[in-house]
């Protein structure tokens, strides 16, 4: 029995004699005899408790890099004294270098190419702080990087102190053969849209090779809705060739929400059809084309008819042709037909301006007279403007958008007049933390003219303006929404919102104010996207009542 035993008590002795050792922490402590010095030393943020003496060498050769950045070049380590608990180094930093001078050739580097951190410039020697030298010479070789000379080597040679705040040394290039991409290869997508390749991941053949392209090629990926990385883009370099690989692999970006009934007629003899249609085709033919359809019947009120279609950089240019079509039925108070051209040119990823042609069309389904609804058509001439920062994430796809439209034309009808019409939306997501997300949202229109038929003014409500009414149910002149959402992120893949909207609108020289309040929930599942919120609104005539809310549902399945 005694000997049947005795191999576990071993174990068990040897469990707590490596626990032991593993669980015994060494502390590092640095000081100097100097006071001056000692301050400086404890401002030095290290680790302090280690497990292993080769952890604390490490930690040593940090500190002595740090004390060498701020300008102590000739300092040392006087003692090192260790006990069985800690070791304490004694450092001596003597005299702190102030500034360092660097000669350098004009032939080999302009001072275009000198850092912004520099000062006492010269045309043939620059002076930088010991602090910032390691950026300067990192921007020196990115400067370089940018003209593909992507192996180029640069150092300080020929050091001298010069006094003892004052140290010179001369700036050494040695300059790599500039290289060119020769060649990109798709993997995965091989019918990846070529002007996609060129204007928007900025990658094309016999162009200048640099690290910084790529690397902002592969973030661009990333907010291209039909295309993912599999992994970062390759390399591969010989003598005279280089050849970047681009991991891709297409994604499904179509988009399909849609309910279709049938309800009997107001005269009891027939069907009519009612629901509504929300489709997005993007990419099918490989070309990065978009094509937008929305349809809406609500049964007898109101009936909408949205297409436009997009092509960006038609014939391999910076232009992307924008058409759209929008038909829009009220009851039986008249009909409007709106024809949109768009010729936007993207500036860069994030910067695009462009024309604008606009032509609407009215016509007047009543017969009496005194509606302030009559025939007219119109013709508009103008600009817009897009600047927009994306944002890499599960849900939220855009950090800032801005856009802002400015039309100028002539309306024909009854009576003629001279317009103009000024559309701006923009919209800030501010990333409190992981969890914690504020969104707010501004849209604003605005028709100045003498006078409007009621048929033309503009129409808001729903949940693209305002929540808490009716889609397109409060008709303006001029105004303005507020939405604000506090966001809380559940999972990546859902989140809790809070509705705060708010709405001035200006209708025949009356304003008046609406607001609404209320809760929502989106979320990812094997349906697609849906956002479930709930919003009861109100305005300055009347206060907010139950009977005044909405529930809408958004789903949006991908395919």
């Amino acid at each position: 029995m005694k000997q049947k035993f005795t191999p576990y008590i071993y174990i068990l002795f040897l469990i707590l004699f490596f626990n032991h050792c593993h669980g015994q922490k060494i502390e590092l402590n640095i000081s100097s005899i100097d006071s001056t010095s000692t301050w400086f030393l404890q401002n030095i943020h290290y680790q302090k408790r280690h497990f292993t003496e080769k952890s604390i060498f490490t930690t040593l050769d940090s500190i002595r890099s740090e004390i060498e950045k701020s300008g102590f070049l000739n300092h040392s380590i006087d003692s090192l004294i260790k006990t069985d608990s800690s070791y304490t180094a004694y450092f001596n930093l003597r005299n702190q270098i102030q500034n360092i001078r660097i000669y350098f050739d004009k032939k080999e580097i302009n001072q275009y190419q000198l850092s912004t951190n520099s000062k006492n410039a010269t045309s043939n020697y620059f002076e930088v702080q010991p602090s910032k030298l390691t950026n300067t010479l990192h921007q020196i070789t990115n400067s370089l990087e940018k003209e593909g000379k992507s192996f180029s080597e640069v150092s300080l040679k020929n050091i001298t102190i010069k006094n003892d705040t004052l140290i010179e040394s001369h700036l050494f290039i040695k300059k790599s053969t500039a290289r060119k991409i020769d060649k990109v290869i798709l993997n995965g997508y091989s019918n990846f849209p070529k002007t996609f390749l060129i204007h928007k991941l900025g990658i094309e053949k016999n162009t200048v090779f640099s690290k910084q392209k790529i690397d902002k090629a592969s973030s661009a990926i990333n907010f291209i809705p039909f295309v993912s990385e599999t992994k970062p883009p390759e390399v591969l370099f010989t003598k005279d060739s280089t050849i970047v690989y681009l991991n891709l692999k297409k994604e499904n970006a179509n988009k399909f929400d849609g309910l279709i009934g049938f309800t009997s007629n107001e005269t009891g003899k027939g069907l009519s059809l009612n629901g509504y249609l929300d489709l997005s085709l993007n990419n099918l033919f490989n070309s990065g084309e978009n094509l937008n359809l929305i349809w809406k019947n609500n049964g007898n009120n109101r009936q909408v008819f949205n297409l436009d279609i997009s092509l960006p950089f038609a014939f391999n240019s910076k232009l992307s042709p924008y058409l759209a079509l929008n038909i829009y039925k009220q009851d039986s108070s008249f009909v409007n037909t709106l024809f949109k051209f768009a010729l936007p040119y993207q500036i860069d990823n994030r910067n695009s301006i462009g024309l604008l042609l606009q032509s609407e069309s009215s016509l007047n389904l009543l017969s009496y007279i005194n509606s302030n609804i009559e025939d007219y058509s119109n013709l508009f001439l103008g600009l817009n403007y897009n600047y927009s920062i994306p944002l890499n994430h599960n849900i939220f796809k855009s950090k800032f958008k801005f856009i802002i439209e400015g039309l100028a034309g002539r309306r024909n009808g009854i009576t003629k007049d001279n317009q103009i019409k000024i559309h701006l939306k923009s919209n800030f997501l501010w990333s409190l933390n992981q969890k914690n997300y504020i969104f707010i949202q501004n849209q604003s229109s605005l028709i100045n003219s003498k006078n409007l038929y009621n048929n033309e003014l503009f129409r808001i409500g729903g949940s693209n303006s305002i929540r808490g009414f009716d889609e397109e149910s409060v008709f303006a002149s001029s105004y303005s929404t507020l939405n604000l959402e506090y966001r809380y992120s559940t999972n990546n893949s859902s989140y809790l919102y809070s509705i705060t909207d708010l709405g001035y609108i200006n209708y025949n020289k009356v304003t008046s104010q609406l607001y609404a309040l209320g809760l929502g929930y989106a979320f990812t599942s094997k349906l697609g996207f849906i956002n479930l919120s709930y919003a009861i609104g109100g305005n300055s005539n009347q206060a907010i009542e139950l009977n005044n809310s909405r529930f809408h549902l958004k789903i949006i399945n991908f395919f």
